[in-house]
């Protein structure tokens, strides 16, 4: 093969990796369960998910989730944003109630 040819097929593989969904190590806090009839359960949250980012900062534990939390209810927000990752690597915002949190989740932080 020639470079042209290696180049071709470099560029093939990444776009196959990148339909497929993949997007690296998976970081974040992973929801290993979602009580039933919750407010998680009813914004689409699922165990498997990982929280990747809560108002645009990547997370990497549950006490800094909660403190983000705690800081948008302090500062009077309604919402806040929630980057989540699904267990088949597809990404989606979710918009969650400030006050309300995250009721309805438990975490298992990444090691």
């Amino acid at each position: 093969m020639n470079v042209r040819q290696l180049m071709i097929v470099w560029i093939l593989a990444i776009a196959i990796i990148g339909c497929a969904g993949y997007s690296g190590p998976r970081t974040g806090v992973r929801l290993m369960e979602v009580v039933p009839y919750s407010p998680a359960d009813d914004a689409r949250f699922a165990a498997g998910d990982y929280i990747v980012e809560v108002s645009q900062t990547p997370v990497s534990s549950a006490d800094q989730i909660h403190a983000i939390f705690e800081t948008a209810k302090k500062s009077g927000r309604e919402s806040v944003l929630v980057l989540v990752e699904s267990a088949n690597g597809k990404l989606r915002f979710v918009a969650v109630n400030a006050t309300i949190g995250l009721q309805g989740m438990k975490f298992l932080d990444r090691q």
